[in-house]
C-alpha cells in the first residue's frame, strides 16, 4: 500500500486513494432517514473550505473532502459545539453538536508552530554548510596558492 497520491502528496498509512471523494461532503444525522441535510452552498481554495448545511436540529457528524493533519482550525455559525476528528479513510470529521436549521462553517489549515520552527532550524543548516563549504574553499585556493609560489 503506497502512503502517496496524486503528485506525490503524503498521506497517513492505510489511506485508500481510491476511495477519496473530492469536493463531496457527507453529513450524517442520528437518523438520516428522519433527519435529511443537504450542503447549501461550498466552496473551497487550497486548504480553506466554506460551506453551508441545511437540516433539522440536532447532532450530526461531517466529513469533509480534507486530509486530517494537526493544524485545521475550524468555526461554526448556527451551531453549538464543535470537535474535529479523523473521519474514515484519514479525511476531516466534524462532530456537531446542537446544529439549527441552517449552520455555516469555515474550515483552514495554520502551519503548527513547530513546523515552521523546523524549517528554520533547516534553512540554518543549510546556511552554515553553504558558510563551511566556502570557507573551506578559500582555505584551499590560499593553500595552494602558497605552495606554487614556494
Amino acid at each position: 500500500m503506497t502512503s502517496f497520491v496524486g503528485q506525490y502528496e503524503y498521506v497517513y498509512l492505510f489511506t485508500q486513494s481510491e476511495a477519496l471523494w473530492p469536493g463531496e461532503i457527507r453529513v450524517r444525522g442520528s437518523d438520516p432517514f428522519a433527519n435529511p441535510a443537504s450542503v447549501t452552498s461550498y466552496e473551497k481554495n487550497g486548504t480553506d473550505l466554506t460551506f453551508t448545511v441545511e437540516t433539522a436540529p440536532g447532532d450530526y457528524s461531517i466529513e469533509l473532502p480534507l486530509l486530517y493533519y494537526p493544524g485545521y482550525e475550524v468555526t461554526g455559525d448556527g451551531c453549538g459545539s464543535i470537535e474535529m476528528t479523523r473521519g474514515t479513510n484519514n479525511v476531516i470529521m466534524l462532530n456537531v453538536k446542537d446544529m439549527s436549521g441552517k449552520a455555516a462553517f469555515h474550515v483552514w489549515f495554520r502551519t503548527p508552530v513547530k513546523w515552521t520552527a523546523a524549517t528554520l532550524f533547516s534553512a540554518c543548516g543549510g546556511i552554515l554548510l553553504l558558510f563551511l563549504v566556502f570557507r573551506d574553499v578559500k582555505r584551499h585556493k590560499a593553500v595552494r596558492k602558497d605552495t606554487e609560489q614556494e
